[in-house]
């Protein structure tokens, strides 16, 4: 009996050697109130980033929208004043006046002329010449164009305005004088005999903040 009572005494304390006591407990599963913050500020930071580089992409694309809408203006406003500069013709007019005025009239930033190749809309039941009076200015940071229904104007003829350019810091015309072989910037020439001649060629530049500077020459062909 007392044998078998020291071996149960035995496995007793073997079994509580082995067995796990207060002053060391198991690791607890799941995450730690420091674990929680850093995790969570972790994810604010890149939260942040991210809507800081979405933000930024988005301003980038809407700049880049813009520009583009810029140039693509730019670009219509000198195809569609190339039209007319290329079919301007020496054909002098009569002003509100009585004045007469040659087939081109300008200095740097007006022009006025006379071009060729305005389409009647309702050829015969519309009644009008295909010839049609023009006129270019730069107005606080506008290209105006502005043409009148009649070549030779009573007193009460008004031209039809429309913005034509917007958002410009400059605008300037030159025109090339073939028989003095050099550059004005007015026309017609000061000798009242060339009054009604052509320039050969004239020179547009207009300027903006997005663009700079963007030069065309257009050949007068009369």
């Amino acid at each position: 009996m007392i044998k078998h009572d020291s071996r149960d005494l035995c496995r007793r304390a073997i079994s509580l050697r082995h067995k796990p006591t207060g002053s060391s407990p198991a690791r607890t599963k799941g995450f730690t109130l420091i674990e929680l913050i850093v995790a969570i500020f972790i994810f604010a930071v890149i939260g942040v980033a991210s809507t800081s580089i979405l933000s930024s992409m988005l301003d980038t694309n809407e700049l880049s929208q813009k520009r583009g809408d810029v140039l693509s203006e730019l670009q219509r406003g000198m195809l569609f004043m190339g039209r007319d500069l290329e079919q301007i013709v020496a054909r002098s007019i009569r002003d509100e006046l009585g004045s007469s005025q040659p087939g081109v009239a300008g200095d740097e930033q007006t022009v006025e002329f006379t071009r060729n190749g305005w389409n009647n809309p309702i050829p015969g039941k519309l009644v009008r010449s295909d010839l049609q009076r023009v006129r270019y200015s730069f107005e606080e940071g506008r290209v105006m164009r502005e043409y009148w229904p009649v070549l030779d104007r009573a007193q009460d003829s008004q031209p039809i305005r429309r913005e034509f350019i917007p958002g410009l810091t400059n605008f300037s015309i030159r025109y090339f004088d073939s028989q003095a072989k050099e550059w004005l910037s007015f026309w017609p020439p000061f000798d009242e005999a060339r009054r009604n001649e052509l320039p050969q060629v004239m020179e547009v530049l207009i300027e903006s903040e997005s663009y700079g500077e963007i030069r065309r020459l257009f050949g007068v062909t009369g």
